[in-house]
């Protein structure tokens, strides 16, 4: 988000460079910037029980 920032404090116009800073600052109280863009829950999968029956099909056969 520095880069950002260096960008916004070159602005001439006054007004432009205090509002978009503002908003800058309130996207960086909202959002997390970094390596981990967005918090997400863990993929699960059903696994076969006793009784489940699976087959290989054309679709996902590989070649």
């Amino acid at each position: 988000m520095a880069k950002i920032e260096d960008l916004i404090a070159q602005i001439p116009d006054e007004r432009l460079r205090r509002g978009l800073a503002a908003e800058v600052m309130a996207l960086k109280k909202t959002r997390k910037f970094g390596l981990v863009f967005e918090e997400h829950l863990s993929e699960t999968v059903r696994l076969p029980t006793e009784g489940d029956f699976s087959r290989i099909t054309q679709a996902t056969q590989r070649v």
